[in-house]
Formats: structure tokens, C-alpha cells, sequence
């Protein structure tokens, strides 16, 4: 029974369309647009791929007159769409964008029952509840399409670990919205997508200096684990706001006197450790993290030197998966050394660059240095 139902059968009040309100909100074009909302009202029900969504989808939306717009709160992740007013509107100019839609696309929130009211083409995704309990009730329902995880039983629960809602692929929420606005779908099939995917992060190794107004407010990543010169890493730290990725202690004066500079360092425990370095920089409030390769019979010994100094974070060494060597990543991450730019560490070290900094896509190297990383790539055939 739909909620509506439940509802309507409990107060016996009668089921009818009610009037919403709407506000006009200004785009800053003319024209068709497809809505996107990514976030919703409970952890579970939000879905961690929309930025693979969006990299498959905009380029047919766009190419056929579509704009993607994305609606939703301030602090939604961002998903590359030509247009953002998360944060912007009002509730009754989110009505409104709703219903001058061409096609709404999120997940089970608020937007699903508008755009049922207005009757605007919908494509959905559920999980933790089935579309049949809480599904749009008004509208025609061959203009909406509601995907759940395959084999799923819904758990309703809205803390749900992990999230069931992420096994839904992206080629299939992309053939539902091509399919509704009678489009090409593309044709690809993913094989991996990171949690890390989404986010863009800037890094270097220490043998070229970034200065601040390239890319400005991002903090930069210092891989001095990778290579590179000491030097480099307090020359780097003196132009902008940077994290450090280090094996090796640092002089611990040239980081009181960066510290301004500093987001956090995070230094490797291996087995040529030293407790004296991340005992300094708690001395001095400098923020680190503390992490480890190594295994447990090595690791859990050397846990007690850390006792009182902090918990250390283990990284898994990852197996290689030879089966998706030669496919294609995305990446939204960029590696500069040497005066080159690249994807992966992996292409780094093999000298495999890219042309420019838009270009986002390369070939998977089947490296314990590219699968380090892997939950920052989107691996598709």
C-alpha cells in the first residue's frame, strides 16, 4: 500500500491533487533543461555516483539542446552540470524549476511527489523503501521510471551501511533518461566506481612549484612519499595552503615556521619509522595523520611506539586485477611532476602524461601504484 493510502485509510481524508505554489526562478538561459537533485533526506538514499551520471549524460542532453541544471542545498556535492543553483533558490523557485523541467532526475525525495503533480517526466532511484509505498502518486506513470538495486530487499533503514542504492549502474539510469526524452543512450558498461570519484584534488610531486593562482582555493597535495626534494616541499609550502604525504621526517623548524600553510601532514609508518617526528609536530599543533602499508605482524608491534601519539590509519595494499588492464579511468585528480601532467602515479612513473589539464581519461596501468588509489577512478568498457 502506498503511504497516501495508509494515510488516507487512517484519518479518512480523501486522496486529491492539492495546488503548490510556484515562484519563477531566472536561469541564466532560454531553453530545454533536465533537473538534477543529488541529495536527499536520509544517508542511504543518496546516491554516490551522480558525477559518473552526469559525465555520461550531459554530453547527449547538451547535444540534442538539453541543458543539466543541478538544484538541491548548499552544500551538495558538485556534479559538473552547465548550470548550478544549489543553495539559491527558494522553496516555491524549486517547485518552479521542477515544473518547467523537461525531466526531473534524483532520488527518493521531495522532487519525486512535485514532479509527479506537475506531471514532468521522472526518473528516480530508490532503495531503502520501494517505490510502491513511496512513489509519486499523481502523473502519468509512463512518464516515470523508478530503479532499485538489483535482487535488493529494501531495508528501511535510513543509516544504511553500506548503501544499497550505489549498485545501481550508471548506464542505466542514463538509457532510463535517454529513453524518456526518446534520445541515443550511450553504450558502456561500468566496471568500477571510486567514492573518491567525484571530488577534485590537485597534487605534485616536489620537483616543480605550483604557485597560488594556479588553481586558486585548492588546497594542493605534496606527494613527497613519490619523490622529489626536500626543499621543494618547504618552497611549495611557502606559496600556498598544502597537504604532505611523507615517508620521511621533516625538519620540524621549517614547519613551525610554514604551519600557516599547513592542512595536515601525514606521515607513513614503515619500518624505517621514527615516533620522534609526529611527537615534534604535536609539540608544535601541527596537524598530522599517521599511516601504515605494512602488514599486521609488522605493523601491531610497532603500534605500541604510537600509543600515545595517535591511532594509525591502515592502508590496504590492494591485489592487481588484470582483467581491467587497457580499460578506460576517469579521474577527477591531477599529478604534476616534472613539468608533465598525469592521471594516476602509476602513469607518472611510467612517464605516461596527458595533453592538458581538461583532458580526465586514460588507460588502466595494472600497477600496485594505480590500484592504491582506486576508489579515485571510474572504470568503464
Amino acid at each position: 500500500m502506498h503511504l497516501v493510502e495508509a494515510y488516507s485509510a487512517a484519518t479518512r481524508l480523501r486522496i486529491a491533487p492539492m495546488e503548490i505554489e510556484t515562484h519563477s526562478f531566472p536561469l541564466p538561459f532560454r531553453g530545454k533543461y533536465v533537473l538534477i537533485i543529488t541529495s536527499t533526506g536520509a544517508p542511504a538514499k543518496n546516491y554516490k555516483h551522480w558525477k559518473a551520471v552526469s559525465d555520461w549524460v550531459k554530453p547527449v542532453l547538451n547535444s540534442a539542446g538539453y541543458a543539466l541544471v543541478q538544484a538541491g542545498g548548499g552544500k551538495d556535492e558538485k556534479i559538473g552540470a552547465d548550470h548550478d543553483v544549489c543553495g539559491k533558490t527558494s522553496t516555491l523557485q524549486f517547485f518552479d524549476l521542477i515544473k518547467n523541467a523537461s525531466l526531473v532526475l534524483c532520488g527518493d525525495t521531495s522532487a519525486v511527489h512535485v514532479a509527479g503533480h506537475f506531471d514532468v517526466p521522472l526518473v528516480a532511484l530508490y532503495s531503502i523503501s520501494p517505490p510502491s509505498v513511496s512513489r509519486a502518486y499523481f502523473g502519468n506513470p509512463y512518464l516515470q521510471k523508478y530503479l532499485c538495486p538489483e535482487g535488493y530487499t529494501p531495508s528501511y533503514n535510513p543509516n544504511e551501511t553500506p548503501a544499497a542504492i550505489n549498485n545501481i549502474k550508471v548506464e542505466k539510469i542514463a538509457q532510463e533518461v535517454c529513453g524518456l526524452l526518446k534520445l541515443q543512450a550511450p553504450k558502456f558498461k561500468t566496471l568500477h566506481a571510486g567514492a573518491g570519484y567525484p571530488i577534485h584534488s590537485l597534487e605534485v610531486v616536489p620537483n616543480v612549484i605550483l604557485r597560488p593562482e594556479f588553481v586558486p582555493n585548492n588546497v594542493l597535495g605534496i606527494r613527497f612519499d613519490v619523490g622529489g626534494s626536500e626543499k621543494a616541499v618547504y618552497d611549495q609550502l611557502s606559496v600556498r595552503k598544502c597537504w604532505v604525504r611523507t615517508r620521511t621526517p621533516l625538519n620540524i623548524q621549517f614547519l613551525k615556521q610554514l604551519r600557516q600553510n599547513i592542512e595536515y601532514i601525514a606521515y607513513e609508518i614503515d619500518e624505517n619509522h621514527s615516533p620522534a617526528f609526529p611527537t615534534a609536530m604535536m609539540r608544535e599543533q601541527i596537524p598530522f595523520r599517521l599511516y601504515s602499508k605494512l602488514p599486521d605482524e609488522k605493523l601491531n608491534p610497532i603500534k605500541l611506539d604510537y600509543i600515545d601519539i595517535g591511532i594509525i590509519e591502515k592502508i590496504e595494499v590492494p591485489q592487481g586485477f588484470p582483467e581491467l588492464a587497457g580499460k578506460k579511468f576517469r579521474t577527477n585528480r591531477r599529478i604534476f611532476s616534472g613539468g608533465k601532467i598525469f592521471l594516476s602515479h602509476a602513469h607518472a612513473k611510467s612517464d605516461k602524461s596527458i595533453d592538458n589539464f581538461a583532458q580526465n581519461e586514460d588507460t588502466v596501468l595494472d600497477t600496485p601504484e594505480f590500484w592504491e588509489d582506486k576508489e579515485l577512478f571510474y572504470i568503464y568498457e
